[in-house]
């Protein structure tokens, strides 16, 4: 305690100590400084003391400077000895600072010194000369990758104080190196600062240099895609965009064409290359893995043919299970058939299962349905040949998977962690819980699919620090089979370190321990546990599910198949969620009742507190389509009991490789909540957004043209549209991912549109929601229910909702013919169908359209000799494409890449229609601008346009073609008006 001078307290033995003397030794003498020489106090400046020197440079500062920095040269320079003259000689540069002399060969020589406390402290001299040294953004980059953190923290504050976007390039360098809490921090401090200049930079569209890799590296990884796009086209840039998720298809096909182009090299060979570099390094994306996918198998079969060998070694060698199914699917598009590749992958259990895995991936139909047989084969166990090689394992069986941190004063953080259960990570369909939490990181980060480890990113967890035996733990809803769990640690700065000797556990349903890890290090990114193995045909059989479930014309056959197996404790998730993956449409009704008691079974036997787990809703949903198969009696008692038992779940999916919703029409209760499961099961991603009636056509347009604005991707590719017009938005899923979106019903009834906004999607993508007043009277009879109470429908593009065809030519051959003999088809529907269909965005026909088709009134006799052909040309419009709506592929000199139609070439300009569907406007581009012109073997006509329609419409739109858009036409009416 301090007291007062004259306070009684205060006295020779207790109070305040005011001196410090060492026994046998004579205290410190302060040397004379003031009126000494210069030389004098240049020798002062090897005092041991700080203060000292300190004092002595304050007195160097008030003579002249010319004297001193002679005199600060010379003591420099003069020879050492022995003694290592480095401290001495920053004292030297100290003064030149002091004096605001500028000596570089001086600074360059602290800079190297071996003493990284002298490289640190020269750093900071030089950020004060930066703009007096030469190059001295070059040096700092050099010193941001400087062995020692101290000198990498001062390189990285001195690049906060430069003006210019290069001097971000410096934190990238040094965020290459091994970081700390305290070069972390500064660096953050620093992007804050020239973040700005950055985005400036980009926005005016100045060339950004970076002179180091690691730069370059992070630069790119660090801007949005909006600002990617903008700059300029470098090879660092193409690779960007060939491997930056969520990039659209178009960007990524540019960044291809152009990086094979500056290679010299094709652009299979390029993207091969590409995907085994990014496998190696172990970084490919699975959204990313299946773009690349597209344009691997998308490649022309003599390409793929004479890059088998690589192919070969993407599926059979690559490390990322997505690696492997690209390399699958391509072989598949090479071979033209499934033998050889069958062969291959049937040698392993592991192979064998990428294999079946990359079968909804395979974009030819015919493939698919080639592999039925021998997929479905799989569902009662392994080919023989393969079973025999087979060994079996232990299984480890368990419900809990814990985290714990044993001691006291520690911080438990985990960006993920992974539990795999037939190859399947079943951990983000479970319920996380911690023993606390601080920092906003609550356990749910922990299983929400991300692996991110800088926790500035929101996808990591946090307990409160310094805690005794902090935990963490998810509960996978009931006991599985676990094969691997994977634990992913924080990454930013030192943080990684506290999960020093941490403890993994799994527990069974009764929470006794069934398997552990003990005194684990902190992994740098993840450690992985094998637990224990699981049943080699169990695996297989999950794989064959999902596959047989894309196998089109198969759909009944499929289902039965898969059925089966709801009873089975073991298979009976996969199994339902396979189910839910075919359309209602075609699950065959004289198995709905015996299936139905089958889910029914399982739903009652599932503890209430559990019936909201995943599978639980899976089987309520698969109940209430099955409900809708019986006869009304039945089907009102079944869907009454479903009712009772919790929230209406509907799941909404996606057709493969048909930019279409698996379901054309929804019903839902006015006012009633409901919860949408949207899953992406096709190729392309997709999303689902609800929109108010009278709004689809709006918000279409206002998406397409929000695509190319800044902040589209990170929108979801929803554009901002006036309050209420949108009701509902998913994010943009990509291909295999799922989202649950709770939605409480409108309370007005009506027809309310639901689509996809990802560009170019909507026109095909789009669905009805029925909202009713009354659901159960709506469902025991449909159509009596909309007779008595009508709904509007708002939208004209909704006018025609039908249940999706895939229409083959057979299907719809022999009732061509009978048309042609008969007549007897609708004129005004035929030519409703003609917009409907979208074929008035390119014919000129019938006084309406455009022309940028054949004309459809001057059809080649020589080639069209009858409706058949017509149709026939529809559904396959690449069989014949004329030179003059042939589509070409330019390649323009700034290597961007444009595909479409020539309408007009004049005066050096071509004009060109890229998609009439979505914008009938011609680009124009200047001859002298196009390095390379390749007629595309595609026809700008869509394959798929009659899908929408039914049978009739598809006749009607056909007679409308072939009578010429003649009302009179003999194939109107009767038939008899000539």
């Amino acid at each position: 305690m301090q007291h007062n001078l004259r306070d009684p307290s205060r006295d020779r033995t207790k109070g305040r100590i005011y001196k410090v003397t060492y026994d046998g030794r004579q205290l410190s003498q302060s040397p004379k400084i003031a009126g000494e020489s210069t030389e004098n106090l240049m020798k002062l400046l090897e005092h041991p003391e700080d203060r000292v020197r300190s004092r002595v440079k304050i007195e160097l500062g008030a003579r002249k400077t010319e004297e001193v920095i002679a005199a600060a040269k010379k003591w420099a320079g003069q020879p050492w000895g022995g003694a290592d003259p480095t401290h001495h000689i920053l004292e030297a540069l100290w003064v030149h600072q002091y004096h605001n002399v500028v000596d570089v060969d001086l600074l360059k020589m602290m800079l190297a010194a071996k003493d990284f406390r002298a490289r640190a402290a020269a750093v900071r001299v030089l950020c004060e000369w930066r703009d007096r040294v030469p190059n001295s953004l070059e040096m700092l980059k050099q010193l941001a990758a400087d062995e020692h953190p101290r000198v990498r923290m001062e390189a990285v504050r001195a690049a906060s104080f430069f003006t210019v976007p290069e001097a971000a390039e410096v934190v990238f360098v040094a965020q290459d190196k091994p970081t700390d809490l305290f070069v972390a921090h500064v660096a953050r401090e620093t992007m804050r600062a020239l973040d700005p200049i950055v985005r400036q930079a980009i926005a005016e569209k100045r060339p950004i240099k970076f002179t180091t890799a690691a730069g370059a590296r992070y630069f790119l990884k660090s801007v949005t895609t909006d600002d990617l796009l903008k700059m300029e086209r470098t090879s660092a840039v193409y690779l960007e965009l060939l491997f930056r998720p969520g990039v659209r298809d178009e960007f990524r096909r540019e960044a291809l064409t152009a990086l094979a182009k500056q290679d010299q090299k094709s652009e299979l060979a390029v993207l091969v290359s590409a995907i085994r570099q990014h496998d190696e390094a172990a970084i490919t994306e699975e959204s990313v893995a299946f773009d690349l996918a597209r344009l691997l198998s998308g490649r022309p079969q003599p390409e793929l043919v004479a890059a088998r060998g690589d192919l070969e070694a993407l599926a059979t060698k690559g490390r990322a299970l997505e690696t492997r199914q690209m390399g699958y699917t391509a072989l598949i598009a090479a071979d033209g058939d499934i033998e050889k590749s069958w062969a291959l992958a049937t040698k392993s259990v592991a192979a064998l299962r990428d294999y079946i895995s990359a079968v909804p991936m395979v974009r030819d139909p015919g493939a698919r349905a080639a592999l039925y047989p021998k997929v479905k084969a799989l569902l009662d166990g392994l080919p023989p040949d393969l079973a025999k090689t087979v060994e079996g394992g232990k299984s480890v069986s368990g419900r809990f998977v814990r985290i714990e941190l044993p001691g006291p004063q520690r911080t438990l953080t985990l960006a993920e962690v992974q539990v795999f259960s037939d190859n399947v990570n079943v951990a983000v369909r479970g319920k996380a819980t911690q023993s606390s939490t601080a920092y906003d990181g609550p356990a749910v980060r922990a299983i929400d699919g991300k692996t991110n480890g800088a926790y500035s990113d929101g996808t990591s967890t946090h307990t409160r620090e310094g805690t005794a035996n902090p935990w963490w733990e998810v509960d996978l809803g009931r006991a599985v089979s676990i094969e691997k769990i994977v634990v992913w640690n924080r990454t930013d700065g030192a943080f990684g370190d506290r999960l020093a000797n941490f403890t993994v556990r799994v527990l069974g349903a009764d929470r006794k321990p069934v398997f552990e890890a003990l005194k684990n290090p902190a992994p740098k990114e993840k450690a992985e546990f094998k637990v224990g193995t699981g049943a080699p045909e169990r695996v297989i059989r999950r794989s064959a599910m999902f596959a047989l479930a894309t196998v089109r014309g198969q759909e009944a056959d499929a289902f039965r198949g898969i059925a089966k197996y709801l009873a089975d404790e073991n298979d009976r998730e996969p199994a339902v969620q396979a189910l839910l993956r075919i359309p209602a449409r075609d699950w065959p009704k004289d198995d709905a009742k015996a299936t139905l008691d089958t889910v029914m079974k399982f739903i009652r036997s599932v503890p209430v507190a559990e019936r909201t787990s995943t599978v639980a809703l899976d089987f309520m949903q698969l109940g209430e389509g099955l409900a809708g198969l019986l006869a009304p009696a039945e089907a009102k008692a079944a869907r009454k009991e479903l009712a009772d038992i919790g929230v209406r779940v509907i799941r909404v999916g996606t057709l493969f490789d048909q930019m279409s919703f698996d379901k054309e029409r929804i019903t839902v209760q006015a006012g009633k909540p409901v919860e949408f499961a949207f899953e992406n099961t096709d190729i392309m991603p997709h999303n689902f957004v609800i929109v108010a009636p009278g709004n689809l056509e709006k918000v279409g347009n206002a998406a397409e043209a929000f695509a190319l604005e800044p902040g589209a991707a990170a929108a979801q590719y929803v554009p901002s549209m006036p309050a209420g017009a949108v009701l509902l938005k998913s994010k943009l899923l990509q291909t295999r991912q799922a989202e649950q979106l709770k939605f409480t019903a409108p309370k007005e009834p009506g027809i309310y549109p639901y689509v996809c906004t990802y560009p170019g999607h909507w026109r095909r993508m789009h669905g009805a929601l029925y909202v009713v007043a009354d659901l159960e009277a709506y469902q025991e009879n449909p159509e009596a229910y909309l007779a008595k109470n009508p709904l509007t429908v708002k939208d004209d593009l909704l006018k025609f909702n039908r249940p999706r065809t895939e229409w083959k030519l057979e299907e719809l051959a022999d009732a061509v013919k009978e048309m042609e003999m008969k007549g007897g088809r609708n004129f005004a529907n035929g030519k409703q169908m003609f917009t409907v269909g979208t074929c008035i965005a390119c014919h000129k026909f019938g006084g309406q359209g455009a022309e940028f088709g054949p004309d459809l009134t001057k059809l080649d006799p020589k080639v069209f000799k009858s409706g058949v052909d017509v149709l026939e040309h529809v559904l396959d419009p690449a069989k014949k494409i004329d030179d003059k709506y042939a589509a070409y592929r330019f390649v323009l000199t700034d290597d961007k890449v444009v595909l479409g139609m020539i309408v007009e070439e004049k005066d050096g300009v071509v004009k060109i229609i890229e998609n009439p569907l979505a914008n009938a406007k011609p680009r124009e581009i200047k001859r002298a601008d196009i390095a390379e012109q390749k007629k595309a073997p595609t026809s700008m006509m869509s394959k798929g346009l009659l899908d929408k329609l039914s049978r009739d419409e598809v006749l009607d739109l056909l007679a409308y073609v072939w009578g010429r858009a003649d009302p009179k036409s003999r194939l109107f009416g009767t038939g008899h008006d000539h």
